[in-house]
């Protein structure tokens, strides 16, 4: 009985981890900062907005500037230089999937879960088995296994339960896999009114033994919550812009203002997709289900507690019985 009023016990302290990091992210409404990225001595950078379920990236990757926009489930890629001239890609987006750089961005709200998908940390701990927690000073660290893929997450109560550090180690589980180290830690926390995020990040990864060059990411004139104006990067496309639309299967030049011209016959873009099933909410922000475990398990525990007290008082009972007679 007292083993299980222990294990009730820190299951209701897991979840209280859990749901002080969710509220603490679920704070973060809209997000707008610049970055740079430094990885084997280049710079990238460039601006990244992210409100509610739309998602706005722009960056200069190593002199091809690329901008991707999210919504309702479609996903445009802009490039305005490549070998064909300046051109827009208009595809579905698996909302699961991980769009460039959001996990250097955001890496301390969503995981990749080892199948190369992306899950909130508040998800993936509520998915996961054989959960540990540890405490050390105002850090809680939980310990998790979600498939093949061993977590370990790390957790600051000085700023608000937000995450500071990830640790992916993901074992060789077939001919085709590979062992996959990943850590991903956050220095430097500013507080934007009971919001806390980082200033700068680090990303380490190994692959079966051999370490990458360490990824380095600076944030600065972070906005969180704060108005964003929609013209900052209203785009003007240059003339002979074309887009290719695999969701529609066909392909258009387009006007400086994004509007069709006409179809151009001599891109093949494939089939059109199907959108019976359109894609979920991209924004991880979504609110999850509250399920008022908390409360079961203090309850549990609290009647667990009365039991162990009502059997200790019977077996002194009977014992102060037992020396009279």
């Amino acid at each position: 009985m007292l083993t299980l009023f222990l294990l009730l016990s820190m299951d209701a302290e897991i979840e209280h981890v859990i749901q002080m990091h969710e509220a603490s992210r679920d704070m973060i409404k809209s997000l707008e900062c610049n970055y740079s990225i430094i990885k084997d001595g280049q710079t990238q950078s460039g601006y990244y907005r992210r409100v509610n379920d739309d998602i706005l990236i722009t960056m200069n990757a190593f002199g091809k500037t690329l901008i991707t926009q999210l919504g309702s489930g479609i996903r445009l890629d802009y490039s305005p230089s490549n070998e064909q001239g300046p051109s827009i890609k208009r595809q579905m987006h698996d909302p699961k999937m991980p769009i460039p750089n959001d996990v250097w961005i955001l890496g301390l709200l969503d995981v990749y879960t080892g199948n190369g998908k992306k899950m909130s940390i508040p998800e993936l701990c509520r998915k996961a088995n054989h959960i540990k927690l540890t405490r050390r000073d105002h850090f809680c660290v939980l310990s998790m296994n979600h498939e093949e893929v061993a977590f370990t997450i790390t957790f600051s109560s000085q700023y608000n339960f937000m995450c500071t550090r990830i640790e992916r180690i993901e074992k060789k589980h077939s001919a085709s896999a590979k062992n996959v180290h990943y850590v991903l830690t956050a220095d430097d926390f500013i507080d934007y009114g009971s919001i806390y995020f980082p200033r700068k990040s680090q990303a380490e990864i190994t692959v079966d033994g051999v370490k990458s060059p360490t990824i380095l990411h600076h944030f600065s004139e972070i906005s969180i919550n704060n108005p964003i104006d929609p013209e900052r990067f209203k785009l003007s496309y240059p003339e002979g812009t074309i887009m290719a639309d695999f969701v529609d299967g066909v392909a258009y030049d387009i006007a400086p203002d994004g509007s069709k011209i006409r179809v151009n016959e001599k891109y093949t873009v494939g089939k059109p997709v199907s959108r019976e099933t359109p894609p979920g909410p991209i924004s991880p922000y979504a609110t999850i289900k509250k399920e008022p475990v908390s409360y079961f398990y203090y309850a549990l525990a609290f009647f667990g507690a009365l039991t162990v007290l009502g059997l200790a008082f019977e077996i002194y009972r009977r014992s102060k019985r037992a020396r009279k007679a």
